[in-house]
């Protein structure tokens, strides 16, 4: 059959399929355009929520079904075209309860999290297919958040029309994938490139390295609700290994980060901090749930030459004198013990050290 027209709703495939008695049947051909939304009702029953998706995909299939048999080898290629998808979608799609009398208003989806706007997805996924099995293939798509709105409770809020843009591309062969590159983009400057690998889909054992990471801490303040005069630049490099399903409550995570300060501001209540420069490094590591005690917890925090300028609470006012200081040394944290040994001049007060502490235990 040669340019054999199937019409299934507004998707309309052009196929030429070829089959002998008792051999295998080849099916080549296209997916004109269509709307997504249209096939929702089929995912209807397995969502608690209605799901609300538009936007547009076409296709492009290659496959062979062998003789008696539906489960199909050969190629399909699936181009996304400005889907979007709301905020209860999201939550849907995310695992998140979603109580019955928050369905009938829209943006509040769980008691501390709320979702607003608009996630807007497009790209292309390529997929290999061996008898009915995904065998292998590759990805790239970009998730726009610039109109999406997320709070998590008072810790973090992330406005709608605050430009936030995530590109992923990968290629994924059996249970794992290669991040061959993730990108995120934000307001003034805000970047951050990543690779790495995803090496069990089931529980998402991750590993993934930090190549370049650049914060405008002003930035990072805006998603903070909290947080005060907050300015100066952050260069971030390092990796994060485990399962992302562990990070919520830091059970099998690794993590270390090299963070390089650039001329940093920091004020809160108690003190405010100007014109900090050096570098720090942090390891972390948790097995076991770390939220209720269990498992062992570690936390090491290198200071390498950091200096800055200090008013600590009782001199903050337009004619405080700042107190200079330089910091290094490193503190320990292990099993609910803190050892360190920390060295810090302020050269105002000609003390040195300032602080130098050999062993201290926090239960």
């Amino acid at each position: 059959l040669k340019e054999m027209a199937v019409t299934l709703g507004q998707a309309k495939a052009l196929l030429d399929i070829e089959s002998k008695a008792g051999q295998a049947t080849h099916i080549v051909g296209s997916i004109a355009p269509f709307e997504i939304s249209e096939f929702l009702p089929l995912l209807a029953n397995a969502a608690k929520t209605p799901l609300k998706v538009s936007g547009k995909a076409d296709a492009r299939v290659d496959l062979t079904l062998p003789h008696q048999s539906v489960e199909p080898s050969g190629s399909v290629s699936l181009n996304l075209e400005n889907w979007i998808l709301d905020g209860l979608t999201l939550m849907e799609l995310g695992g998140f309860s979603v109580p019955e009398d928050e369905k009938k208003k829209t943006p509040n989806v769980a008691p501390d999290l709320d979702v607003t706007g608009q996630l807007q997805l497009r790209g292309k996924i390529n997929a290999n297919l061996e008898r009915g099995t995904f065998r292998d293939g590759t990805m790239r798509l970009t998730f726009d958040a610039s109109h999406l709105g997320v709070r998590y409770q008072e810790l973090f809020q992330k406005k709608a029309g605050q430009p936030l843009i995530i590109d992923v591309a990968g290629d994924g062969s059996g249970k794992s994938v290669l991040i061959r590159g993730l990108k995120i983009q934000g307001p003034a400057g805000l970047k951050l490139l990543a690779k790495g690998n995803i090496l069990d889909l089931k529980d998402y054992v991750t590993k993934l390295q930090i190549v370049d990471g650049k914060l405008p801490l002003a930035t990072v303040a805006s998603f903070l609700p909290k947080a005060g005069d907050t300015s100066g630049i952050v260069l971030l490099n390092g990796e994060l290994q485990g399962s992302l399903k562990g990070l919520k409550d830091w059970n099998g995570i690794f993590a270390k980060l090299n963070a390089d300060l650039k001329n940093v501001t920091l004020q809160h209540e108690s003190f405010v901090v100007k014109r900090v420069n050096g570098k720090i490094e942090t390891i972390m590591s948790s097995s076991g749930d770390a939220t209720k005690g269990e498992g062992e917890q570690t936390l090491l925090v290198r200071l390498l030459g950091v200096s800055g300028q200090w008013w600590p609470a009782p001199l903050i006012g337009e004619d405080a004198v700042p107190l200079q200081i330089e910091a290094q040394g490193s503190i320990n944290y292990k099993n609910r013990v803190l050892t360190g040994n920390v060295s810090s001049t302020l050269s105002e007060l000609n003390v040195t050290p300032f602080l130098n502490c050999d062993f201290l235990k926090v239960y």
